[in-house]
């Protein structure tokens, strides 16, 4: 392991731009955005619950689901096709950020240049700094960075640098568990990411040369924020994707989970489902109603491949059609069917946070958001 981190003083990562990334938004507009969308929430009455069916799971003990959340949400609200991109130029507008980064790779200066507004793909994508090397994405509802790829292509930098450590057989890092604590290093020491109650979920080795490794938080049982990392044997992290890692996100998260999961929001969740049967035709009934935990199954392979369980009945998730979060609530059932027989089915219904991120953002003038 040391003689990994003593190849990593010599071979200069991205630190230097991540460093620049994680501190392009100011402590004090960050205070001000989560104050606006907590003031929201709180001012949030009880009655106040929107449910809509999130759609089925694809799993193989599930033989039947009810209704999908394109149903769901296809009566429930409209958004302008192109309010991310708007959304995006109006807080690069505020926030603006340099033309170019330069950074430094095995004592060589490397330029990454800015690139605008891209919100052409379906992810949660706002803005990127990219070129053939690096890719940087921001989540649409909060602005938080979301994730840091690394392109290695033919006859890069960083592809010289692999191919001539693998030459050597100078890896970094060599097993599971060695890649685990390089993660865990670099995420904090790096990129000041504070992996907080982050526990891991999942290690494996992804290809040839690379680990993944998934760190995950869970409040109350609701999957609240994952950091993931790709972790190259003779390179080091070549991918990052940190979503709601921020303390300002974590406490807004968690405030959603406990306004989506009081007695109230559950009983309107199971309603919800039970409605959604009987307007299927091929159910009578659904009966036995509960939580269903959608956790991974624990184990180690043979080849080191690692995965621990956490109990899992939710997740937050962002509804881009709706502009909206939502805590997704799991619960499985038993569908009577109207033949007799009977089937194992799960859902997800999702229960919409009372967030208008259109008003946290200002918007409201600029970027029409219509119910309809």
């Amino acid at each position: 392991m040391q003689k990994g981190l003593s190849i990593m003083k010599r071979i200069a990562t991205f630190s230097v731009l991540l460093a620049l990334l994680f501190s392009l938004f100011s402590c004090s507009a960050e205070k001000s955005f989560y104050d606006k969308a907590y003031e929201q929430l709180m001012n949030a009455k009880d009655d106040s619950y929107t449910v809509i069916n999130g759609g089925g799971f694809n799993d193989g003990s599930v033989t039947v689901t009810v209704s999908s959340r394109e149903n769901a949400i296809a009566a429930f609200k409209k958004v302008p096709e192109d309010f991310l991109e708007k959304r995006a130029a109006a807080y690069a507008e505020k926030h603006p950020v340099s033309s170019s980064i330069e950074y430094q790779l095995e004592g060589q200066t490397q330029t990454l240049e800015f690139e605008k507004v891209r919100c052409n793909e379906p992810a949660l994508k706002a803005y990127c700094f990219e070129n053939e090397y690096v890719s940087v994405s921001y989540a649409p509802e909060t602005m938080d960075m979301m994730s840091f790829m690394l392109y290695i292509y033919t006859d890069s930098p960083v592809d010289e640098v692999i191919r001539r450590n693998k030459e050597n057989n100078s890896k970094i890092v060599s097993t599971h568990d060695e890649a685990i604590e390089y993660a865990k290093a670099q995420l904090t020491e790096t990129y000041g990411i504070d992996l907080g109650k982050h526990e891991i979920t999942t290690a494996h080795l992804s290809t040839p040369d690379s680990y993944t490794i998934k760190f995950c938080q869970f409040y109350n049982g609701i999957f609240i924020s994952i950091i993931g990392t790709e972790v190259n044997m003779y390179y080091g992290i070549q991918y990052l994707r940190a979503t709601a890692y921020k303390a300002g996100a974590i406490e807004l998260y968690k405030s959603c989970v406990d306004y989506a999961t009081t007695e109230k929001a559950r009983e309107q969740a199971i309603q919800t489902l039970v409605a959604d049967a009987k307007k299927d035709e091929q159910i009578a009934e659904i009966k036995n109603v509960q939580p269903f935990d959608s956790g991974f199954a624990e184990y180690i392979d043979e080849k080191g491949n690692q995965s621990y369980h956490h109990p899992t009945y939710g997740r937050i998730t962002y509804i881009k059609e709706i502009d909206r979060l939502a805590v997704a609530l799991y619960y499985s059932y038993t569908a009577v069917m109207k033949d007799g027989s009977e089937k194992q089915g799960a859902n997800a219904i999702d229960v919409i946070i009372p967030i208008d991120w259109a008003e946290v953002y200002g918007e409201k003038d600029t970027i029409s958001h219509t119910n309809e």
